[in-house]
């Protein structure tokens, strides 16, 4: 059996919300938005909108992709703009970035600025969607103390880095959770602590129903980020604008806006679903992978 193609599809989105590292100071700005109510749309009827374009590591034709763009093209034609949101690899985001092609980036957590050295860019302080870090383990083994734990982790993924020290047995750096997956099959490790992303398309791959426990052990909100194109002004603008948006259709995306809970829980625990496409490839993890 294999993991349904939506299931991919949210995998290749939930990709984009994972980060990369680099220990340079961030020269990124985080904007200080007033509690005042969102400003009026000042688009007039019969003004040509201004053509900008947004960089998202997102399948251009799924679903996740698609709701993004409706919410950023709303919001920035409140404020006069007519956007073009482009689908393209992190890296091919983050160069678009510094070289002005692009006014910002749809969807990065935190980490993010720890990469973009680029004097203007700022981040909106509205989350646009949540990613869940996770701890597997086989459903049927016991654990050892936790002295004694073997625990394998993704590698070059920043996000661990505080929960990693928590860990008090050997750690197991690996490139993908496919390999996390197989390791923990082996019982070579005891524990594989990734984003769920890994375990989604991990799961399609070695076409194989697994019997895991899984406990949450951390969420991650991912923000807008827009470039000095703007000015301050006009950045508040759209920082009141699209919380209003985000709150009028009930808050930050997340795994629930595309998936059942039933659908979740099996996927939690190593269950797939018969009706699979792999025609999707793994999920861009460029960024993940440390720098000697």
């Amino acid at each position: 059996m294999r993991v349904n193609f939506w299931i991919c599809i949210f995998a290749a989105l939930l990709s984009c919300f994972v980060q990369a590292e680099n220990d340079q100071s961030s020269s990124v700005t985080e904007l200080v938005v007033p509690t005042s109510a969102a400003p009026e749309p000042s688009v007039i009827s019969n003004t040509p909108l201004i053509k900008i374009k947004l960089g998202c590591a997102v399948p251009a034709k799924s679903p996740q992709f698609i709701m993004l763009e409706e919410i950023y093209r709303a919001t920035f034609a409140q404020l006069g703009y007519e956007l073009e949101m482009l689908s393209m690899p992190k890296l091919r985001v983050q160069s678009g970035l510094h070289q002005g092609a692009l006014v910002g980036s749809c969807a990065r957590i935190k980490l993010f600025e720890e990469i973009m050295q680029l004097d203007g860019l700022t981040r909106i302080p509205t989350s646009i969607g949540v990613q869940n870090i996770r701890e597997y383990r086989l459903n049927k083994v016991q654990l050892k103390d936790e002295a004694s734990l073997v625990v394998a982790f993704t590698r070059g993924e920043r996000a661990l880095d505080d929960i990693l020290p928590l860990y008090l047995g050997e750690k197991i750096p690996v490139n993908s959770g496919v390999q996390g997956l197989k390791l923990l099959v082996s019982q070579r490790v005891d524990l594989y602590i990734t984003n769920e992303i890994s375990i989604f398309f991990a799961l399609s791959v070695l076409d194989q129903e697994l019997d895991l426990t899984s406990s949450h052990v951390k969420a991650i909100d991912n923000y807008p980020y827009l470039t000095g194109y703007f000015n301050d002004e006009t950045k508040q603008k759209f920082a009141l604008l699209f919380a209003e948006n985000i709150k009028q259709r009930g808050g930050a995306l997340t795994i629930h806006d595309f998936l059942s809970d039933e659908k979740i829980a099996d996927l939690r625990s190593g269950k797939l679903d018969s009706t699979a496409d792999l025609s999707l490839e793994e999920p861009d993890t460029t960024e993940l992978i440390q720098k000697n």
